[in-house]
């Protein structure tokens, strides 16, 4: 069927579906959409915890990373350490280490709490956009977080912020969603969860021609679903590439396509990416608010 009628049939499956939702919290509908993802909750005292750790280290990194080492530079310089990270994209290293020192810590005042009431940012695409967002939450310590804890292999991840309404939904390089592209719409529309920020960025799936192509039926379809959205579109990966991961321990990267993946260490200079995402967002509510204004006087 093309897309085009497929995504009609769910908009009118989501018009009735929303003629009968129950009035449900943000936090309750956040809750029932982490399960309906097969992510479980993890309690924020643990977050940074070194016996937190949310994922175990694969044999290919096991020579070059512990979390005991990770754990301590990162502590040791000042920074926010974080359980949920990857092994590929942690870091260790006396290199890694001057970096850090370096590098200021995460800017509070690029809390996702800091945005409008009830912002609701979906994140969809691979595991470059997965960094930003980890690097957002980890160190802004989200009261309500979700992750894969096993149940599904995926980098999926929900924060959110009670205290603003916020929420962030983060689907990377999730294979249930791939081809699919109204399931998703639909399970954020069942729990109530309509972006008003929707970032996309390219996934893994098939050659060149074929990531395009699911990119732009992306694209198509949230503009269908959720046409009061504002897509920042992230097809090209917004990183520095200036502490490469991926067992390299921080090494600038000036060729990072031909470099075997280019995975960034968190924490590092990808905090000043996520600062910018959360900037980004930031500016565009500033033109809210002055549109707002123009039109109470």
């Amino acid at each position: 069927m093309p897309l085009q009628y497929s995504v009609l049939n769910f908009l009118l499956f989501a018009l009735a579906l929303r003629c009968v939702q129950g009035l449900q919290s943000t936090r309750e509908s956040i809750a029932a959409l982490a399960e309906k993802l097969l992510l479980d909750k993890i309690h924020n005292e643990d977050l940074h915890r070194l016996n937190g750790t949310t994922h175990l280290i694969r044999k290919d990194f096991k020579k070059a990373l512990s979390w005991e080492s990770n754990y301590k530079v990162v502590t040791s310089t000042g920074h926010t350490w974080c359980g949920l990270n990857r092994d590929n994209w942690s870091c260790v290293g006396d290199h890694y280490e001057k970096v850090l020192r370096a590098t200021a810590p995460f800017n509070q005042s690029f809390n996702p709490s800091s945005l409008r009431n009830g912002t609701k940012i979906l994140m969809e695409g691979n595991s470059y956009l997965a960094e930003i967002a980890f690097a957002l939450v980890c160190p802004s310590s989200p009261m309500d977080l979700y992750v894969s804890m096993g149940r599904v292999n995926t980098n999926d991840l929900i924060a959110y912020y009670p205290e603003s309404d916020v929420a962030i939904v983060l689907i990377a390089n999730d294979v249930r969603f791939f081809y699919n592209r109204t399931l998703l719409p639909s399970l954020l529309i069942e729990h109530n969860f309509h972006p008003n920020y929707t970032a996309l960025s390219s996934i893994n799936v098939g050659d060149r021609h074929n990531m395009r192509q699911i990119y732009a039926d992306m694209l198509h379809t949230y503009a269908l679903v959720f046409p009061g959205t504002v897509f920042i579109p992230m097809y090209v990966p917004h990183l520095r590439w200036n502490c490469y991961a991926d067992s390299n321990n921080c090494p600038v990267m000036h060729q990072p396509a031909k470099q075997g993946g280019g995975h960034q260490c968190i924490p590092g200079p990808i905090l000043r990416d996520a600062e910018a995402f959360v900037g980004r967002i930031q500016y565009e509510e500033q033109f809210m608010e002055l549109f707002s204004f123009e039109h109470k006087i």
